[in-house]
């Protein structure tokens, strides 16, 4: 071969592989976000093996977003996948906005996905507005929720930051000029905020700020009451008083919301059957464990610790735990707790009965609640 040939020849070769690698990676870029609607789930939802299925962990792990799906999909409609989530309603029933949030962030990967794209402060900026604009008062819970938690606002600016502050307060101000009662299911921004004293938002707040933190945006009542357990260790309660409102003292607003939590629970918690209407004056907690007692329907209980700790109730051991009737099932993790009263167990399957946050009391299987399946410990 000729000798002046054989260079030539090489620099053909390497730009026909340059060129090659150039247009393989001009389709990667063009595919990138080649997504622009949001997840369809009704496909899931609709089938008979997901509303038969009776485990909430299962059903959870069929809605997840294939993560090749999502590396396609545009933050906007990464997004809205977000949203349209359907257990993602179910934050408001935990006994906090923030062990609600972190419920659904372990349980639902889009979430941390969302929160890692670049552009996600503006994308969240506009989605904010435009939700609040158009009034629908579901989206505008949930986004609210998730706009002051720090997994979700890692990558923001500050600037960003402050115009979602800016909106959630303007949103205030039109609704108090209108005469809404501000409760947590209308100003669920500051609601949320008022638990998280680690949230970014309050690194942005001046001090001439008038932010609207109200001691009725926080579950349960606003007085402060104690009760006592079987070993007469003081638990302190929220206590209802007649100043307090509840979703029945709100009108047509009240009769919405619950509703909408009927059917929300009817259409994801199929062996839910409603024992007592939602309400915000107690939760599982004191149900749970003071429920023996007529007070506990005023009373909403944060920690119900000392009823364990002060050995009022011993714990069943066992592996498997030998569980029988009238046992407290208790969800104990750092991130969400709850408590359920056992009332059947026919043929291994365990139905239980517990208040959902501000959502009703219900009988249900121990496995299909909001509150997943990882019972912590069983107490007798």
């Amino acid at each position: 071969m000729n000798k002046r040939l054989l260079p030539m020849l090489l620099i053909i070769v390497l730009l026909i592989s340059l060129c090659s690698m150039f247009l393989a990676k001009e389709a990667d870029w063009n595919t990138e976000y080649a997504i622009a609607e949001p997840y369809n789930y009704s496909d899931i939802v609709d089938s008979n093996l997901w509303r038969n299925n009776t485990n909430r962990a299962e059903r959870a792990a069929a809605l997840q977003i294939p993560v090749e799906v999502m590396q396609k999909m545009t933050t906007e409609a990464l997004f809205r996948s977000v949203l349209d989530y359907p257990f993602l309603f179910s934050m408001t029933a935990a006994n906090t906005l923030r062990e609600g949030f972190i419920s659904i962030y372990n349980e639902f990967s889009g979430l941390a996905v969302l929160a890692l794209r670049k552009d996600i402060g503006s994308v969240l900026v506009r989605e904010y507005g435009n939700i609040v604009k158009s009034s629908d008062r579901r989206d505008t819970i949930m986004l609210e929720v998730l706009l002051v938690q720090p997994e979700i606002l890692i990558n923001l600016a500050s600037h960003e930051l402050r115009m979602i502050l800016d909106i959630a307060v303007n949103n205030t101000i039109e609704m108090e000029s209108e005469d809404v009662p501000v409760m947590w299911f209308i100003n669920t921004f500051f609601k949320a905020l008022s638990e998280l004293p680690e949230s970014p938002i309050w690194n942005v707040i001046d001090v001439e700020d008038n932010i609207p933190l109200r001691e009725q945006e926080k579950n349960g009542g606003s007085g402060t009451s104690s009760v006592p357990t079987p070993k007469n260790t003081s638990v302190t309660v929220k206590l209802w008083t007649s100043g307090d409102k509840d979703y029945t003292d709100l009108g047509q607003l009240g009769e919405d919301t619950i509703a909408y939590i009927k059917t929300y629970v009817k259409t994801n918690h199929p062996t839910a059957v409603q024992k007592d209407e939602p309400t915000m004056k107690y939760n599982c907690h004191s149900y749970g464990w003071d429920g023996s007692h007529p007070r506990h329907a005023l009373h909403w209980m944060d920690d119900p610790s000392a009823y364990m700790s002060d050995k009022s109730y011993s714990k069943v051991t066992g592996i498997p735990p030998s569980i029988a009737v009238g046992d407290r099932a208790y969800w104990g993790s750092s991130s969400n707790t709850h408590t359920a009263i056992i009332r059947t167990i026919i043929a291994g399957v365990v139905v239980v009965e517990s208040k959902w946050g501000g959502w009703g009391l219900y009988s249900h299987n121990i496995n299909d609640s909001i509150y997943g399946t990882n019972v912590s410990s069983y107490w007798r």
